[in-house]
């Protein structure tokens, strides 16, 4: 488990590994950060095309071709967005980067307020989940239902990882191993 918009990542290093994507679109490949910014301005960035440019000539061992512009659809690209202050900070970032496929994981989800309403335009898939750990918080059905109703309303796509360490119904849990991320 790796950031790779993490600002010790060398730009030469995610460009290589575009390039492999990019090579390889029999994959579906999810990107995730907490570093929204760096992720946008880097996937907008010309030079940044040009060197996986530069990598796909040296995998496909033929003259590069030309540059990308975009993330293609088989490239997700997502950031994490626990409550509504990490709402407002990554969700623009992830709308202005020039990918066909964004998603957001909305795990852990730890704002019973989090309204995505407003940040859902671009987005074509959500994750969301409670957390888990010996300090967990637990999430709300409310919590979890209005991510679906902010989702289903603007058609996109969900999907509902976990109650994290806590369940509404402890009589429904599959075993006794659920409370411990088992």
């Amino acid at each position: 488990n790796a950031d790779l918009f993490h600002h010790l990542v060398p730009v030469e290093h995610v460009a290589r590994l575009f390039a492999a994507m990019i090579a390889a679109p029999q994959h579906e490949y999810q990107l995730l950060t907490k570093r929204a910014a760096r992720m946008s301005a880097m996937l907008q960035s010309e030079e940044f095309w040009q060197l996986v440019s530069v990598r796909l000539g040296e995998i496909w061992r033929c003259p590069p071709p030309a540059p990308l512009r975009t993330v293609p659809e088989w490239i997700w690209v997502g950031v994490s967005v626990e409550d509504a202050t990490w709402a407002r900070r990554r969700i623009p970032p992830l709308r202005r980067t020039p990918a066909l496929t964004r998603w957001l994981s909305v795990e852990p989800l730890l704002d019973d307020g989090l309204d995505l309403t407003p940040h859902l335009d671009g987005i074509h898939w959500v994750v969301v989940g409670g957390e888990t750990g010996k300090t967990a918080k637990p999430v709300t059905v409310a919590a979890v239902r209005a991510v679906r109703d902010a989702c289903t309303a603007a058609g996109v796509a969900l999907f509902f990882k976990q109650w994290g360490d806590w369940c509404p119904d402890p009589d429904h849990r599959p075993d006794d191993q659920s409370r411990h991320g088992g």
